[in-house]
């Protein structure tokens, strides 16, 4: 899963440019803290009958991947709309 945004055109009628990055980075802190719980709830081996546990991480990591890709294309966005107007 790949995901790919269109970056919001800079205009006068517009959300300022400034509001839009700060609208960005909340979204990359959200991100960020649901990442961070994702470390710490990551299936343990005790918490599992015997042969569960490996297919439980496995869909755990799938879980992650994607939101992993969400924070790149979102970073993504913010780097193109940073540098939007500065040619």
């Amino acid at each position: 899963m790949k995901f790919k945004f269109i970056p919001p055109t800079i205009n006068i009628n517009g959300t300022s440019k400034p509001e839009l990055l700060e609208q960005l980075a909340l979204v990359m802190d959200g991100l960020t803290t649901a990442e961070d719980a994702m470390c710490r709830a990551y299936p343990h081996g005790r918490d599992y009958p015997i042969g569960k546990c490996e297919q439980a991480r496995d869909e755990w990591d799938k879980a992650r991947l994607i939101l992993l890709k969400l924070k790149e294309a979102i970073n993504a966005l913010y780097t193109d709309l940073y540098f939007q107007g500065r040619d």
